[in-house]
């Protein structure tokens, strides 16, 4: 069975083609990461994806190097990848590049509403697996927004503006929780 994270950007990820030895060998789907993760692709976790390699975006056919490869798992389940790639900040035909130096906390990276829009179909039980992989100290506060949601719901509570307000931090924070909800909430109230 294919994980959360494989099942999110198998729907909605961008495709991107991966080149070695200047041969394209595979295509695979993903997403850019947020600011949390600069410089990162959230690939699935069957991508064949190698340092060295060059992922091109094929919706825009911009090349990225690949400089590190991060593994995601939770549990001892492998759940994607995270592709750190160079970044050319040349002007002309002087190059330079920037390294990202950095660890992943918690198992999901998702994208930026910069990079992409996510149509996700992710039920209730799926988002609270995911917010039992994000760092405890924030567990707490992400339950509380789901059990706040499943309240609207059941009893069919209007949703009005400023309605999650309280919550806006940690699901900045988390922009693949605010994706998965937000999806819910559009669900619930085109199907009342």
């Amino acid at each position: 069975m294919s994980s959360i994270s494989d099942r999110v950007i198998a729907r909605n990820g961008d495709i991107f083609s991966i080149k070695r030895n200047e041969s394209v060998v595979a295509d695979t789907k993903g997403f850019f990461t947020d600011k949390n993760y600069p410089n990162g692709i959230q690939l699935l976790s069957t991508s064949d994806i190698k340092v060295n390699d060059v992922l091109i975006h094929n919706l825009t056919g911009e090349s990225y190097m690949i400089e590190r490869i991060q593994p995601l798992t939770r549990a001892n389940e492998l759940l994607g990848y995270i592709a750190y790639y160079k970044v050319n900040t040349a002007s002309n035909d002087t190059q330079t590049f920037q390294y990202n130096i950095g660890t992943i906390q918690g198992s999901a990276v998702v994208g930026n509403q910069q990079n992409v829009t996510l149509n996700i179909g992710s039920s209730i039980e799926e988002i609270k697996s995911l917010i039992s992989a994000k760092p405890i100290e924030d567990q707490e506060e992400l339950n509380k927004l789901i059990q706040r949601f499943e309240n609207v719901i059941e009893d069919n509570q209007p949703i009005s503006k400023g309605f999650f307000s309280k919550f806006s931090d940690v699901l900045k924070k988390h922009s693949d929780i605010a994706i998965a909800l937000g999806e819910n909430i559009i669900d619930w109230l085109t199907n009342r």
